[in-house]
């Protein structure tokens, strides 16, 4: 400890000691909970600001729609509708209104995942919903059946829309 050599066989010793490790290492184990804590909410801080530089309505140019396919293990798109539609991204939730349909339908959203490329959002109808990280495009999973996303809906060629005002 400290350098030097320690006789142990003298109980006063032994717990000055194990008194100073315990300090040590009650001291280090601080230091390192306060540092993993500001890391959070550094990080936390900016995806917070990279989010909200998303936050506003899109112009949608098409929605293509695919089903999972067991045996290839891959989706095969099954329809696309290219009438348009519109989303409205904000802090924690997603709507969106497809042509011909009068009302907005809304998202509740919790991140789930902050890839490179991607944000991953689980809403409160058990889908799960990317987010390309430049909103080119929104891709939402529905119908989980075996552990395994059953449909995509992909919401293409996303550009901001100042027309489209906060619907909610």
């Amino acid at each position: 400890m400290n350098g030097k050599n320690y006789d142990i066989s003298n109980a006063s010793t032994t717990n000055q000691i194990i008194k100073w490790l315990y300090d040590t290492t009650n001291n280090i184990t601080k230091e390192e909970i306060n540092r993993y804590n500001t890391e959070l909410i550094v990080e936390k801080s900016q995806l917070e600001i990279a989010l909200s530089k998303l936050f506003g309505g899109y112009s949608v140019m098409g929605i293509i729609e695919a089903v999972y396919n067991p045996q290839t293990g891959k989706y095969d798109t099954i329809g696309s509708d290219w009438s348009g539609a519109q989303l409205y991204f904000s802090r924690g939730s997603l709507g969106f209104l497809r042509k011909g349909n009068p009302e907005w339908k809304f998202n509740s959203l919790t991140l789930s995942e902050n890839s490179r490329d991607y944000y991953l959002f689980a809403d409160n109808y058990g889908q799960q919903i990317m987010i390309d990280k430049n909103f080119r495009f929104v891709m939402f999973f529905a119908e989980l059946k075996d552990g395994k996303y059953q449909k995509t809906y992909t919401y293409s060629e996303a550009r901001r829309d100042e027309t489209i005002k906060q619907p909610f």
